[in-house]
């Protein structure tokens, strides 16, 4: 029983990581990008300085805003705030864990990962927090969502093939399919800026590579 209970902790420690498929933060920073052959010093802005982790961040489409994670309220909550670290503000407000926003391409929808239903599922919610739907909506474990360019597809990590899988859907939660097939663990997908071609970590070959 004892054995039993340690390996339930463990497997609940480590399915976050493989649904995200690497490794995370614990503060919200960024860094300017140096010009091709330009002989410059790059600068470090911290934009969050809290004690708890402060991770995931992802740029609106109009560069206005960043969307993290933040386990400040005792929780992992999607967080929103300014480009320059102002006005940080919990969007999802819920007692279970709110993982890795990813925003849709015209900005109105962010999408996440949450296990407020028991197990971890793919969901949707508007830019100001409003109408948080469930879009998965299956027993197992389905994370890291990706949207396409044309914000018509979502790409996300499942384990319920019995491990961890490459999925598609539509943005409306439909056509879920397994792309990857493969008994090895595959996760962090990211589409190709055509929409052609999905990228995604893969520990097939003994460890985990791109």
């Amino acid at each position: 029983m004892k054995k039993y209970l340690i390996l339930l902790l463990v497997i609940a420690l480590i399915t976050p990581m493989l649904l995200i498929g690497i490794s995370c933060r614990d503060e919200v920073s960024f860094v300017e990008a140096e010009k091709p052959y330009k002989e410059t010093q790059s600068t470090t802005v911290r934009l969050i300085n809290n004690i708890t982790d402060e991770r995931h961040p992802s740029w609106s489409p109009d560069g206005k805003m960043i969307a993290f994670n933040s386990a400040r309220d005792g929780n992992g909550e999607i967080y929103l705030m300014n480009a320059d670290g102002s006005e940080q503000t919990n969007m999802t407000n819920h007692p279970a864990n709110d993982y890795a926003p990813s925003w849709s391409p015209d900005g109105k929808i962010i999408a996440f990962w949450s296990a407020r239903d028991g197990n971890y599922e793919i969901y949707f919610m508007n830019a100001d927090g409003s109408e948080q739907t469930n879009m998965t909506n299956h027993p197992a474990n389905d994370g890291a969502p990706s949207w396409s360019p044309d914000g018509k597809m979502i790409a996300f990590t499942s384990n319920r093939s019995g491990n961890f899988e490459i999925f598609v859907m539509n943005a409306d939660g439909s056509g879920q399919s397994n792309l990857t097939n493969n008994p090895a663990n595959d996760g962090a997908p990211s589409w190709s800026p055509d929409g052609r071609m999905i990228a995604f970590t893969s520990n097939r070959d003994g460890n985990w590579e791109n």
